[in-house]
């Protein structure tokens, strides 16, 4: 969203009453006043207080004054704050073994069973590892195109593969939760994520299905000193994608499911009996597709998720914007692999 000086200290204020509220009055908000909302998200998943971007609006108005045609992105300023002591100094990257190990460690604990909540999903170590596999299949389809990956925004990536469902430890909205979860490893010394931090909550935010609206705004990137420019947007997009490609009968396996069918709500038994016919998620620079490997026609409703989102318009312009090739997908069954 575009704040046209004058116009400016009016919408933070909006932002300060909106930044604190909760999913059910989000729901009901009318649609400017959700983009806003979305805006204290923000503030929260980067750790920045609401009243510091209340203070920090002052340089910006004046400078609207002086230039009635400058216009300022609130996303910008609060993304701007969170990176403002950096300088011009080396930036500090993370090592990503690090990450897995605090992650694995986390995990561990992540119920694949829980009667009391009716879980029966594996969101652990084992999904984690199938989301990286997809982030390097994406690596290598980026890495063939005229705007490849740099090695930011890799590692952004692939950190974020290992970091998206610890907020499943708590109850709650778990993206949202995720990021909780990480910023307080952070503070503890348990987790560094150096100065891709900001960019690794906001791919952790923005993942599951219920954030697709909090997509950052298209013009918020950030070139790290002496490195390339990170395209979070685009981030986001080709995060959300390999998160939902892992659909196959692995994260659901018939013999468990055998004996636990009778202590499964309703969903849960719907989504394990879905998962039985699928092989996998193909992602290949030879297709023109997203391929979805299913052994035999049935039910395709496990696919849909995936379908959706590429359907979505923010997200299919930025993966055109980009030049990444995969934007749609296609079922293909056991019987015409061998014409793939």
């Amino acid at each position: 969203m575009i704040i046209v000086g004058q116009f400016f200290d009016r919408k933070l204020r909006t932002l300060k009453h909106l930044c604190d509220v909760s999913p059910t009055q989000f729901t009901s908000l009318p649609p400017k006043k959700k983009e806003m909302a979305s805006k204290g998200t923000l503030c929260c998943a980067n750790s920045i207080d609401i009243d510091e971007v209340w203070m920090a609006t002052k340089s910006y108005t004046e400078a609207a004054r002086d230039s009635p045609q400058s216009v300022f992105s609130v996303d910008m300023i609060i993304y701007s704050m969170h990176n403002s002591d950096r300088g011009e100094r080396l930036s500090h990257l993370p090592n990503l073994e690090d990450i897995k190990n605090i992650a694995t460690t986390m995990l561990t604990y992540v119920p694949h069973i829980d009667k009391e909540k009716g879980v029966f999903r594996d969101h652990g170590v084992s999904h984690c590892e199938a989301v990286e596999k997809y982030i390097d299949d994406i690596i290598n389809i980026c890495d063939l195109q005229s705007k490849s990956l740099n090695k930011e925004e890799k590692l952004i990536l692939k950190c974020s593969s290992w970091l998206h469902d610890l907020g499943r430890l708590c109850d709650g909205e778990h993206a949202t939760n995720s990021v909780k979860v990480i910023n307080k490893l952070i503070q503890t010394g348990f987790l560094n994520l150096g100065d891709i931090t900001a960019e690794v909550r906001w791919v952790v935010l923005t993942h599951s299905s219920e954030n697709t609206n909090k997509l950052p705004d298209a013009d918020v990137k950030r070139t790290l000193a002496g490195r390339e420019t990170i395209r979070l947007r685009y981030l986001c997009c080709l995060f959300k994608i390999a998160d939902e490609c892992d659909l196959n009968l692995h994260r659901a396996p018939r013999p468990v499911y055998e004996i636990l069918k009778y202590q499964m709500p309703k969903k849960s038994q719907e989504f394990w009996l879905k998962h039985q016919n699928i092989i996998n998620a193909e992602l290949s620079s030879e297709n023109e597709f997203i391929i979805i490997n299913m052994g035999e026609p049935g039910d395709e409703a496990m696919a849909k998720p995936l379908h959706d989102l590429l359907k979505n318009d923010i997200i299919q312009n930025e993966l055109k914007e980009q030049g990444f090739p995969l934007r749609r997908c296609k079922i293909i069954y056991r019987e015409e692999l061998s014409d793939i």
